[in-house]
């Protein structure tokens, strides 16, 4: 058996670097995969935020409207009530 020389590293047979490179473009492949897997995650996620974000907006807002609604039906009553008290009060002043 020759010996390597010194400072040259032993170079594996050619068919032995090609499945080492089979090897390593699997890795990567996978690694890409699972790069792209965890991305399409991401976005869902962020979707999903987004959408439930704009729902709740939109409750809140609903929500408001309603209340709103409430506030000025009652000041709008309370108001033809006052008004109403006051005509009694003043038609009863004058007799």
């Amino acid at each position: 058996m020759q010996k390597p020389l010194k400072g040259a590293p032993s170079a594996p047979p050619a068919e032995e670097k090609k499945e080492e490179e089979k090897k390593e473009e699997k890795g990567v492949g996978e690694k890409k995969e699972e790069e792209q897997k965890k991305e399409e995650q991401q976005k869902k996620e962020e979707e999903q935020k987004k959408e439930a974000e704009t729902k709740e907006e939109e409750k809140k807002e609903v929500e408001k409207k309603e209340e709103e609604k409430r506030e000025g039906g009652s000041k709008e009553e309370g108001k033809t009530a006052e008004g109403e008290a006051k005509k009694e009060n003043s038609g009863g002043g004058e007799t």
